[in-house]
Formats: structure tokens, C-alpha cells, sequence
């Protein structure tokens, strides 16, 4: 009854404008009527009446449009332009966009723009952390390219928090505003591909406000994605006395919930896809591809097609320009790509001969090529820009950005190349990287070019790898004006360093004409140090002032200082006062903050939502806080996070290892055992424990369900079988382990076959484990080669796993062939790492190499100025 009440009501109002305009111009005629045919000395009539007429006219309009405008009752007020997660776009959040439907298998139920989701097992993990959202959270999903890491994301936000609103930054500067805007709860903060967000000076200046809103604001999801190299490179810890340009985004992910997306679909994933394949074409498509050496997802996102259009390109040219893209990628040139940069790069990649043949236009022709798009819409390269109907430059598809970066992650780069580079790049940021880049192939000159440009264009922590090199190649005058212009611009680290400096070569007056000027640009260190200089040189009252001075200011540990000259001066009471007065200060703090979850819970509450067993996960952890009170939980987390379970699982399995303890623990993984296969990392601690309790039978049986789910629980198995003298079996088991655990296994069982005498089994599997990139199996074949005489095989060996992006295992096989007296063949091999590879901790091996082999004034030349495009030392050069 009271709907349609309402609704007569609004039929009555939609009418009344009509009315509101009918009356007062029938008025108005009238009115005209009447004083054309009646004499009426009020003039005023004709005027006032179509004076209102207007008014009312004018209030009609306004009421229906306010009306047509109107929000429903019981909708939550917000701004117009703020989407919800239901009314947001995927395609625009960076979903990729599926390849084109079967027209013959179109159904009118399925999407034309995204194929029907497959259910992915790291969903559950992902919904739990949705599902009651009562603290601020920060979900990140780790994967490489095309693995469905933003499809799942959306799907988990679309289906827990659809009535949220979405916020979606465009890049850091965007997402500085809209934090400093003020950021209402329920909202989902969208940072699809986060490192858009957390690199350079504003990534650090956005993290920490990300991180400020997830302190004091209830109710926001922040959730992101990235590929593990950025993971990897935010969350390293620097080594002591270096610069940490990762500060704050590693302390925003430390606190995140961390959710890793596998290349390949689990066995219960393909079991999904093939039921939704039935219905939807496309995912009947990708399980096509499977033996392809595609994922599903990579299918759905049209990576194949991709990797065919790049590497059947018809000529030369059109390969070069995408190849010019991906090499200034993995350089470190992570903004659009200028045509001008495209064209001097792929100019630079070709020969002499095709350089002669290439006809005119061949790049703008290339470039189209690139661009043109493929089934679903999507192309190689893609025009970007900030204005409409102009192209700024150019973005490289994902898919072929990730994978072209293996492809040709050890293609050299020449000076011409490099020149490119310095020339057509104006982004700080980007500068930055590709001085880092040309560092770590050993090309001095060209990253001082670069760093220099950075730091040049605002990039203020560039300053240090510059002076660091600068330092190091003998050049101290030019290292020290930079570290003065860092201290200029205000940064904190440059000033702790430059009164290091000064602290130990400085004269006096010197020192006191540089303190000065620091104390001036507000360094209060340097303040105190030019107060205990002056007082040191008998200027006492010089000193005192300027404490007091400082102490008035708030600073309370010249306050500190003060005390203990006056102290020395034999001022006590002076002293005691200030001491006093101090003490009796309050500290200024800022306002208490809402407390997020200790590093416990956030390990307690991800453990819990990634198994089937949480109540385990629950008892084994109150129980390891409750008897092992000194246990770091934070690190147990940070093993976590980096996706290392198997590591976290051997350290408890070390920690519960000894009775009483240990029983405990058994006790509280009772229900694992009835279904291990449910959590097979649980399974696998389990077995470890009932091992330790010499049960061994009860540990095999358990093992034995694991093999097939587990690569730890075969290893595990593998071994107990070992040590127990059943080495044939053990056979067997690692034969039918190939197949679910690849040349893991073919390596776990070459180890065995020659511990049974079976050479020539064992050398084949270890070459078959070795060339499928297990690091374990080409150590191991090295040392069998440089036993058999065999050392330019071992060489070849590893200089190939080296260029497929096996950096350590090149280093571990230098050491192995120099301590074998293969010295020329460790330092090329150390060389080509360095030149081809940019693998930077090569260097300093290929240095204590040559200074072992008393080649001193070679390593100096080589740590002063590097190494050349083909990897001999380089000369001076300025």
C-alpha cells in the first residue's frame, strides 16, 4: 500500500510542472484580456504577471531535474564518479581480455570480453582474507606474467565486497592524491601491477601513506599484485651501512597477506577447467594448449598468439622493434617507450647487411606490425597517452615482457645501445634502473651517465650508487661534490656520511665552516657536533648558546648535551636544573593510532585460512609461543610470505623436535593424519616428527600417501628408504615420482643409481635434471666432468645455465674450476656472467681471482673502470 502511495505520489509531482507553467500563462492572457479591453489605470498588471510566470516556469524545471536526479531511498550517499566493485570494469582494473569466442560454440549466457572463471585452489586463502575484513587489510598476489593473478582478484572482490567502492590509482602521484583526498570506509583500494605505485622517491612516499591509512582507517582493502622479481626486490633486506630505497614498501608488504599464483593449474584447478569447458569454448581452447608449454591462463590471455606474432615475425625489422622494447624493459625502462627510442634500439640490434637492405619506412612499418592488434584485441606493443588523438609512446604487452626477458636476458648491449638509452629516456626512475643495469654488466662510464641524469632530473637516491662508484674508480673530489649536493637537496643518509667524512678529514676550521653549513640547512647532528668542536676549542660560551638555542627549539638532546658540558664546566646546579626541566617536559607523540595484528596473528590467521586443518595450524602455534617464548614469529611469517612452506615446515619440525614438545605436537596434528592428502605440508611435518619418534612405519605409510602431492614428502620417503638398506625400492619410488615431480626427481634418483654402482643410468637422469634447470644436478654433473678431465664440457655447462638466468650456479662453477686449476676458464666464465648476464656479484669474484693469481694491477684496473662490451678489462676514460 505504501508503495503505490509512493509511486501515485511521484506520478502527481512528474504532472506538476505542466500545471506550474499552464496557470500562470493562462493568467497572463487574462490579464492582457483585460486590460485591452477594460481601461485599468494599474499598468504594473501586464509585467507583474509574466514576471511570475517566468519564476514558476523556472521552479518546474529545477524540481524535475532535482526529481530525475533523485537517489532511492536507503541508498548510501556517494560521489557519482566512485564506482562500487559491481559497477567496475575488469577490463579497465587490467584484467586481460579472453581470446574471441567460438561463434560456432557461442552460447548467450557466457561473456564475449572474459571467459567463464576456472576456481583456483589459492581462492580459499584469498576469500578468507575478504570474508570479514574487521582490520584494515593488504592482500598481495605474487606471480608471474598471465597466471590469473588479477582475474582471481577481481573475482574475490566482486563476489565479498561487491557494494564496496573501488578506488583505482592511475600511478603513485594519482594514489598520493586520493590518499590525501581521504579514503571512506569500505573501500577497495585497486593497485593492480603494484610496482606502477611503489617505485622511485613517490613509491616510497605512497607506500608509507598506504601504510598510514591501514593504521588509522577501519574497514579498507588494499589488494595488489605484482611479478615475484619485484616481491623479491622490495622485501630483500639491504646489507648493513647501504641504502635502503625500499624502506617503506618492504614495511607495508611485511604486514601483507601474501598470496602466491603458480605458473602452471593444480591438478584439482584442470579438473575444474575441464568441467567448465563443456560450456565455454575458450577454456576448451587453453587445455588444448597445454602441450603446448602454455598455461590456461596464458592461453585465455592470448599469450600464444603473441609469442607467434614476435617470433614468426617475416623480416628482420619487425622482430627488431619488439626485441628493442623488450631489451629496454629488462634494462630497467619501465615507462612508455618513445618512438624515437624503439627506432634508434632496433637500428642498433641489426647488422651491417640488413642495416644496408632495410628499406625507407621499414621502422613505421615495423611499428605497425607491433601494434596491430589479434584475436581478443591485443597487440605486441600498444600507443599510450596523457592527451587525446596523439600517441606518446608505447607499452609492451606483459606476456611477451616477461617472457622476452628470459629470452634475452643475456643478449649484449652495446655502447650504441646504451647511448639510446641516455638520449631518448627523460623518467628519473628510469635512469636510475638502467644505470643500475649498465653497473652490474660492468659499464662504468655509461652508468655514471646515466645516474648523473637521474640525480640531474630529481632522482635524490641516486646520489649514492654514484658516489659509491665514483669513489671507487678514484674520482674522490667529484664523489664529494655529489655527496654535498645530496646533502643540499636534504637527504638524511648524505648528511650521517658527510659528517663521517668530515669527522675524520677535516682540519678544524674546515670542519667548522662545514658543520655550519649543515647546522644552517637544519641537520641537528651537525648542530651538536659544531657545539662539542666549539666547546673542544675553548669556546665554551659559543657552545652553550647554541644548545640552548637548540633546546628552545624542542630539540631535547642538546638539551642532553648541555648538561654534560656544563657538567664539565663544574656547573652543576646549572645542570641539575636543565635536567630537571627536561625531565619534567612531556614528549610530544603523536595520537595514538589503531593497532593492526601482531605478527603473530597475521601468522596465525594466513596459516589458518591456507590449510584444511586450522585448528592444528592453532594448537601448534599457541603451543610454540607458550614453550618456546623466544621464537621469532615474524621470521616464520617472512618465510611465509617469500613462499618458502617447505623451509618454514623443516624449522618447526626443528622446533618441536625434542620431547615433551615434540609429543605435543603429535597430538595436535592428530587429525591430519586420517587425511593428509588434505594439506600435504602438514602431512609432511607429521612423518618428520613420528621419524624423530623412531615410528618409522607409521611415517613411511603416511609418506607413501603424499608422494604423488609433495616433492618434500618423496625426498623424505627416498630417504628412509636409503637408510634403511632398501635401495631398489627406493628405486622404484623415485621412478613413479617423475612423473607428478619432474627432474627433481630424476635427480633425487641419479644420486641413488650411483650409489648402486648404475654410472651410466645415473649420468643420463643427472643430465636430464641439469638441463631442466635443477641447480643441485649441474653442480653435481660439473664435478663429475672436472673429475673425468672433461673441463670445456663443464665450462659449456655452465655458461648456458648462466644465460637461462642461473646467476649463483655460474659463481659456485667458477669456484670449482679455479680450485681445480682451471683458472683461465673460471675468469672467462666470470667474464662472460658479468658482461652478457649482468650478474654483479661476479665482479668482485673475478677480482679476487686475478689478485690470487698475483695479477694485481689488473683487478685495480678492473674495479676502477670495468669491463668492455666483450668482457676484457677496460682503460680510463672521463
Amino acid at each position: 500500500m505504501m508503495s503505490r502511495m509512493g509511486g501515485d505520489g511521484r506520478r502527481r509531482w512528474a504532472a506538476s510542472p505542466v500545471a506550474m507553467v499552464a496557470i500562470p500563462v493562462a493568467i497572463g492572457l487574462v490579464g492582457n484580456l483585460a486590460t485591452s479591453t477594460v481601461e485599468v489605470k494599474a499598468w504594473w498588471w501586464v509585467p507583474l504577471t509574466w514576471t511570475v510566470t517566468g519564476l514558476l516556469a523556472g521552479v518546474a524545471v529545477v524540481s524535475q531535474i532535482a526529481q530525475s536526479r533523485a537517489v532511492p531511498e536507503g541508498t548510501p550517499a556517494r560521489a557519482t564518479s566512485t564506482p562500487t566493485v559491481e559497477e567496475s570494469d575488469p577490463i579497465a582494473l587490467g584484467v586481460h581480455p579472453a581470446i574471441a569466442l567460438d561463434l560456432a560454440a557461442e552460447r548467450p549466457e557466457l561473456s564475449r570480453r572474459l571467459p567463464t572463471y576456472v576456481p583456483r585452489d589459492h581462492d580459499r586463502l584469498l576469500r578468507h582474507v575478504l570474508d570479514s575484513p574487521e582490520h584494515p587489510t593488504l592482500v598481495m598476489l605474487v606471480g608471474t606474467s598471465s597466471t590469473g593473478k588479477t582475474r582471481s582478484a577481481y573475482e574475490a572482490v566482486a563476489s565479498r565486497l561487491p557494494d564496496w567502492t573501488l578506488r583505482h590509482p592511475l600511478h603513485a602521484t594519482d594514489l598520493l592524491a586520493i590518499l590525501e583526498e581521504g579514503v571512506e570506509p569500505r573501500t577497495v583500494l585497486w593497485l593492480n601491477e603494484s610496482q606502477i605505485y611503489f617505485e622511485g622517491d613517490q613509491g616510497e612516499a605512497a607506500a608509507a601513506e598506504v601504510r598510514r591509512l591501514l593504521t588509522v582507517t577501519s574497514d579498507v582493502v588494499a589488494i595488489g599484485s605484482m611479478w615475484p622479481e619485484y616481491w623479491f626486490a622490495y622485501t630483500r633486506t639491504p646489507r648493513p651501512g647501504t641504502p635502503d630505497p625500499h624502506h617503506q614498501v618492504r614495511a607495508l608488504l611485511e604486514n601483507a597477506t601474501k598470496i602466491s599464483v603458480p605458473d602452471a593449474f593444480t591438478p584439482t584447478e584442470l579438473t575444474n577447467a575441464r568441467q567448465i569447458a563443456e560450456r565455454d569454448s575458450r577454456v576448451a581452447t587453453a587445455l588444448t594448449a597445454l602441450d603446448s608449454g602454455y598455461g590456461v591462463t596464458q592461453t585465455l590471455s592470448g599469450g600464444p598468439d603473441l609469442m607467434s606474432r614476435w617470433q614468426d615475425a617475416p623480416d628482420p625489422y619487425k622482430r627488431a622493434v619488439v626485441n628493442a622494447a623488450i631489451d629496454a624493459r629488462r634494462l630497467g625502462h619501465l615507462g612508455p617507450l618513445s618512438a624515437g627510442l624503439l627506432r634508434e634500439l632496433s637500428a642498433a640490434s641489426l647488422n651491417g647487411p640488413q642495416r644496408a637492405a632495410a628499406a625507407p619506412g621499414w621502422f613505421e612499418d615495423s611499428l605497425g606490425y607491433a601494434c596491430e592488434p589479434l584475436r581478443g584485441g591485443i597487440s605486441l606493443l600498444t600507443g599510450t597517452s596523457r592527451t587525446a588523438n596523439r600517441v606518446e609512446g608505447y607499452v609492451l604487452a606483459d606476456f611477451i615482457d616477461q617472457q622476452g626477458r628470459a629470452a634475452r636476458r643475456c643478449s649484449p648491449v652495446s655502447d650504441e645501445m646504451w647511448g639510446a638509452l641516455a638520449v631518448h629516456t627523460g623518467d628519473a626512475d628510469d635512469l636510475e634502473r638502467l644505470g643500475a643495469s649498465a653497473s652490474r654488466r660492468g659499464r662504468y662510464p655509461q652508468a655514471l651517465a646515466l645516474w648523473r641524469a637521474s640525480f640531474a632530473r630529481g632522482r635524490l637516491s641516486a646520489w649514492s650508487p654514484l658516489w659509491q662508484l665514483l669513489g671507487q674508480m678514484g674520482r674522490s673530489p667529484e664523489a664529494e661534490e655529489v655527496l654535498r649536493q645530496a646533502v643540499g637537496a636534504g637527504d638524511v643518509d648524505a648528511q650521517r656520511l658527510l659528517l663521517a667524512l668530515l669527522r675524520r678529514t677535516r682540519s678544524g676550521g674546515e670542519m667548522e665552516q662545514d658543520l655550519r653549513e649543515l647546522a644552517a640547512g637544519g641537520n641537528a647532528q651537525a648542530e651538536h657536533d659544531l657545539a662539542i668542536l666549539l666547546h673542544n676549542s675553548g669556546r665554551q660560551q659559543e657552545a652553550e648558546q647554541l644548545l640552548r638555542t637548540a633546546f628552545r627549539r624542542g630539540d631535547r638532546s642538546a638539551a642532553r648535551l648541555l648538561v654534560i658540558l656544563l657538567q664539565r664546566l663544574g656547573r652543576t646546579g646549572e645542570a641539575e636544573g636543565i635536567r630537571r626541566l627536561l625531565d619534567g617536559r612531556p614528549v610530544e607523540t603523536p595520537a595514538r593510532r589503531r593497532t593492526g595484528l601482531s605478527r603473530w596473528q597475521l601468522l596465525e590467521r594466513d596459516m589458518r585460512a591456507a590449510t584444511a586443518f586450522p585448528e592444528a595450524v592453532s594448537a601448534l602455534l599457541r603451543l610454540l609461543r607458550r614453550r618456546r617464548p623466544g621464537i621469532d614469529g615474524e621470521r616464520l611469517r617472512r618465510r611465509m610470505m617469500a613462499g618458502r612452506f617447505n623451509d618454514m615446515g623443516k624449522e618447526l619440525a626443528g622446533l618441536f623436535g625434542e620431547e615433551p614438545l615434540r609429543g605435543e605436537a603429535l597430538r595436535a596434528l592428530d587429525d591430519v593424519r586420517a587425511a593428509p592428502e588434505k594439506d600435504p605440508s602438514l602431512g609432511v611435518l607429521l612423518a618428520t616428527l613420528l621419524l624423530k619418534s623412531e615410528r618409522q612405519a607409521e611415517a613411511e605409510l603416511l609418506l607413501r600417501r603424499l608422494v604423488d602431492l609433495d616433492y618434500e614428502a618423496l625426498s623424505a620417503l627416498a630417504g628412509l628408504l636409503t637408510e634403511s638398506g632398501r635401495r631398489e625400492e627406493c628405486v622404484e619410488v623415485l621412478q613413479a615420482g617423475i612423473g607428478p615431480h619432474g627432474a627433481k626427481a630424476r635427480y633425487l634418483l641419479a644420486r641413488v643409481l650411483r650409489d648402486l654402482g648404475r654410472e651410466e643410468e645415473s649420468d643420463r637422469l643427472l643430465r636430464s635434471a641439469a638441463a631442466d634447470g635443477v641447480d643441485a644436478a649441474t653442480q653435481e654433473l660439473v664435478r663429475r666432468l672436472l673429475k673425468g678431465g672433461q673441463a670445456a664440457e663443464a665450462v659449456d655447462l655452465v655458461r648456458a645455465a648462466s644465460r637461462a638466468g642461473r646467476a649463483g650456479l655460474s659463481r659456485r662453477a667458477a669456484v670449482l674450476l679455479f680450485n681445480s686449476g682451471r683458472t683461465e676458464e673460471a675468469m672467462s666464465l666470470l667474464r662472460d656472467a658479468v658482461v652478457s648476464c649482468g650478474n654483479a656479484e661476479a665482479l668482485p669474484l673475478l677480482v679476487v681471482m686475478l689478485t690470487r693469481t698475483g695479477v694485481a694491477e689488473e683487478a685495480a684496473a678492473i674495479s676502477r673502470h670495468g669491463l668492455t662490451p666483450d668482457g676484457s678489462t677496460a682503460s680510463e676514460t672521463r
